[in-house]
Parts: structure tokens; C-alpha cells; sequence
């Protein structure tokens, strides 16, 4: 394939090095980028489609021939996207669907219809937070930076510093995959069905029901197939109040640290459990926690720091 070449949902760029965002890593002797794009349409619906044909289309040309790697914004420190072949870059892959019609459902979902939300694998943290603030809704968690894409927060394992809550992979309920294959996978766990197989066919995808195989996939680092969409449940908005305290390093905070459990501790909201605990700054033992409560003007952070209040 001449370098340079150019369809409605890519172009081949063809360059021979790549540096992550960070700048930390440059992977040399490349064979070349797909710049992915969604094709100008009128239905969004179809202009996903056809990009997830034409991924597709990339993937069973490669096969046994080029080794293709997928990535997005380049946020990762580690070189996980190395090869000697072609990177398919998602980054500009960001369109979004909510559902608001039962039928769209599978009968056996027991959520609400609201918080569920398909983003395109080159949606950012940013971008997915600001679409669900404008529905009042918010990411259960996420990690420490928002300028990962989802594809990439969820096949690297992204976690926040939630207690009750895990890492990125907790709230996402499907996965679309591109094998190469006649037609593309739509992944959900058989003991969490969302979608409903006639909304999965929409999407151009054959449903399949299997918690081993949802849960392989989930920090799948690229290796099981590129992702071509995540859908995922949101929570409602919410205000975390952060408090930081000196603490002396004793018993009380030993055994809190060690279980998890700081609701005994005199600081916050005594008795009631913090959201978050980051580790403590030792020997200055500077603990700090936030608490989780319900908001429906704003989502603040206050945190305070040694010369006073800050607004984070």
C-alpha cells in the first residue's frame, strides 16, 4: 500500500517514529500511522458503522502480513504500544450515544436507562466527564490526568483512589471489538445484560453474553481485538469534600491504614466512611480524605492545605 493513501476513514501517514504524549518513549522503525476518522454522514449511527468497517477491513488486510497496534492519546508511560509495524491511532474517534427508549434494552436490565452511555474508543476522560455533566451525571472514578482516551484508561487498568469503588473497568458494562472478522463482537457479561441484541445489531455487531470473556477483555492491552467503542454506566453528580489533618502515626492510624477502614478516626465526618484516602505523608503524617455527598448545582473539590483553603 503506497504511503500516503487515504480513505473517508483514515489516512495513512508515513512516518517512522512516534513519541507518546509525555514525551518519555519514541518507538522508531515504524511501518507507518492510520490516522482514523469518522467519515462525514448525516446518521451517526452509520458513520460509526462504517468506521468499525473499515477498522475492520484494516485488520483482515494486515493478517499474517503487518503486526498493527492500536493508540490513542499516547498518555501511557509504558512503550505497550511498540511493534515494527502500523499504529491505528483512534484519537479523533469520539462519537457518543445515550439511550432513552426501553426497547433498546435487554428485558433482564435492571439499571437506569440514563446512566448508560456509549463513547467512541477515542472519547478523552475530559471529553466523557463533560458530556455526562450535562446530564447531571459523573465517572464513578478515574485516574489522577483526564487526557486519556477510554480505550486506553480501560485497557491499561486506570484507576482513582476510591475505597469502595475500582479501577475504570468496574463501571464499563460492553465492549465493541474489531477482530478482522465477518462482522465486529459486542461484549457484555452474561450475569449483567444491557442492550438489547436488536440495538447490538444497530451497531453492526454480533452480541455475545460471557463474564469469562468480558472480564479477559476488559485490561486487554490491545491484544484481543482494537476497541471500537465502550459503554459504560455513569453515577450521579456528585460534591467530594476534602479535609487534611495532622495525625500522629499511632496505633488507631496503623490499624485504619492496614484495613481501610478510617471512620474512627477524628477527622472528616467522624463515623462515616471517606470516599478516598490517599497514602499519608510520613513522618509528617498529613492524612488527607475526602467524603462523598450528593450535589445538583456543582462538583467541587476543597481541599486545605497547610497555608489554608485551595480550590482544586
Amino acid at each position: 500500500m503506497p504511503a500516503g493513501e487515504s480513505t473517508p476513514n483514515w489516512v495513512l501517514d508515513p512516518r517512522t517514529a512516534w513519541t507518546n504524549c509525555h514525551e518519555n518513549f519514541t518507538l522508531r522503525n515504524l511501518d507507518g500511522v492510520y490516522l482514523l476518522a469518522n467519515a462525514p454522514s448525516a446518521n451517526t449511527i452509520t458513520a460509526y458503522k462504517d468506521t468499525a468497517e473499515a477498522i475492520q477491513a484494516l485488520i483482515r488486510q494486515a493478517r499474517g502480513n503487518r503486526e498493527l497496534r492500536p493508540v490513542g492519546a499516547g498518555w501511557s508511560l509504558s512503550p505497550m504500544v511498540s511493534t515494527r509495524g502500523r499504529l491505528l491511532n483512534n484519537k479523533n474517534l469520539k462519537l457518543h450515544f445515550k439511550f432513552g427508549d426501553q426497547r433498546q434494552f435487554d428485558p433482564a436490565f435492571a439499571g437506569r436507562m440514563n446512566r448508560i452511555h456509549c463513547c467512541q474508543a477515542g472519547m478523552t476522560i475530559k471529553a466523557i466527564s463533560r458530556v455526562l455533566e450535562r446530564e447531571k451525571l459523573s465517572l464513578p472514578t478515574s485516574g489522577a490526568s483526564n487526557g486519556q482516551t477510554i480505550a486506553g484508561a480501560l485497557s491499561t487498568g486506570t484507576h482513582g483512589a476510591a475505597i469502595e469503588c475500582g479501577s475504570i473497568p468496574e463501571f464499563v458494562v460492553g465492549l465493541h471489538l474489531a477482530t478482522g472478522k465477518t462482522s465486529t463482537i459486542w461484549l457484555e457479561r452474561e450475569s449483567d445484560p444491557v442492550l438489547s441484541e436488536a440495538m447490538v445489531g444497530m451497531f453492526g455487531a454480533r452480541l455475545i453474553r460471557s463474564d469469562e470473556l468480558f472480564n479477559a477483555a476488559l485490561v486487554g492491552l490491545g491484544a484481543f481485538g482494537m476497541l471500537l467503542s465502550v459503554t459504560l454506566e455513569a453515577v450521579p453528580w456528585y460534591l467530594l469534600e476534602v479535609h487534611t489533618k495532622k495525625l500522629p502515626l499511632d496505633a488507631a492510624l496503623r490499624r485504619a491504614m492496614d484495613t481501610a477502614d478510617f471512620t474512627g478516626l477524628p477527622m472528616g465526618h467522624a463515623g462515616q466512611k471517606p470516599y478516598s484516602v490517599p497514602s499519608p505523608n510520613v513522618p509528617r503524617t498529613m492524612l488527607t480524605c475526602s467524603h462523598q455527598s450528593p450535589s445538583s448545582t456543582a462538583l467541587l473539590t476543597l481541599a486545605q492545605s497547610g497555608s489554608g483553603l485551595t480550590w482544586t
